[in-house]
């Protein structure tokens, strides 16, 4: 039974709005895992028509990803992915059709959201160095997965460097400050081996977050009036200058891997190595607008497509075979 209606999902109109959506038949195992999820009374599913627009989010985990060809890698979140797109939109159909969520009647949200249409993605395991989600709650590697959450809102966080502090730093300094309950972070792949590298792993990532992500204790949204829950009184600081953390609890903190680097994460390797070289004049990321071709014995070239760590303390430079007498120009290809 789906509140808001509670009506009964069966496969059968499960496959009706999954038509609707576009999905092929192939997709019904996570559509059906999907709905199962969402009809367990702790996701609160009756909440879904909050006036802060709530969204369904799905990730799936495990070899039903690939077999269904889920995007996990490069523009995961954008169009252009069937089963992205229509397992998502065959949610939002489910949700209002089955739900009874219906807009402006049990939907109240004020501004919406995008995210409706569809949040659906894989996580990039291939390319992860820690274990992927499934695993981490118990499942085996080659078990398939649905996991289902309901955020409210999607922030892009630039990485401050391109070693393990900047990136950590670009996560902690961007928290949104009234931020409370579950947090997901998505991490690059190339961020991910970075981290990894420097002995990071999703726990301490999530430690880490709880502890430095913090906002100043007037600032607060729990200290305005008596409709917002304050924290508890021992994370609260006896002046109201003081700081206190955003999410005070790692367990709220969700970490998995996802996206592809396209190469052009690189400007502070870049002019960490080159700022001092008078013969360095200008750094291109991609291919140059004015499509102009360069003399590779002028060129510096970095052909990682993401697949490598995109700084130059990780040796992906590499000059042309033939003889250099200056270099002019550094030039990414991604």
């Amino acid at each position: 039974m789906l509140p808001l209606a509670n009506l009964k999902a069966t496969p059968w109109n499960i496959a009706v709005n999954a038509v609707m959506a576009g999905c092929r038949p192939e997709y019904m195992p996570v559509l059906i895992a999907a709905v199962e999820a969402f009809g367990e009374p702790a996701y609160q599913l009756k909440d879904i028509g909050s006036t802060i627009s709530i969204k369904p989010f799905i990730l799936v985990n495990g070899p039903i990803a690939k077999k269904l060809d889920i995007n996990h890698g490069c523009s995961l979140m954008s169009p252009g992915r069937r089963a992205n797109a229509t397992i998502g939109r065959a949610m939002g159909l489910i949700i209002k059709n089955i739900g009874g969520a219906r807009k402006g009647v049990e939907d109240m949200g004020i501004c919406g959201n995008p995210g409706k249409y569809s949040q659906v993605t894989g996580e990039n395991e291939e390319a992860s160095p820690w274990e992927p989600l499934h695993v981490e709650h118990g499942l085996n590697k080659e078990d398939s997965a649905v996991t289902v959450s309901f955020p409210n809102s999607m922030s892009q966080i630039w990485p401050y460097s391109s070693d393990a502090n900047g990136i950590m730093r670009g996560v902690t300094s961007n928290v949104i400050p009234g931020r409370k309950g579950p947090f997901g972070l998505i991490v690059l792949p190339t961020h991910a081996k970075v981290l990894a590298e420097q002995g990071w792993t999703k726990k301490g990532i999530a430690y880490h977050i709880s502890q430095y992500a913090r906002v100043q204790y007037d600032r607060d949204p729990g200290t305005y009036g008596p409709l917002l829950v304050p924290p508890p009184i021992e994370y609260m600081p006896t002046h109201p200058m003081d700081t206190m953390p955003i999410l005070r609890d790692p367990n709220w903190i969700r970490v998995i891997v996802a996206g592809e680097s396209t190469g052009t994460v690189v400007a502070d390797g870049a002019m960490s190595i080159l700022r001092d070289n008078p013969r360095v004049y200008s750094i291109q990321t991609g291919t140059p607008f004015w499509h102009r071709p360069l003399s590779l014995d002028r060129t510096l070239l970095m052909n990682s497509n993401g697949k490598t760590i995109d700084t130059f303390s990780h040796g992906n430079i590499r000059r042309d075979a033939r003889p250099h007498k200056k270099v002019n120009v550094l030039q990414f290809i991604g």
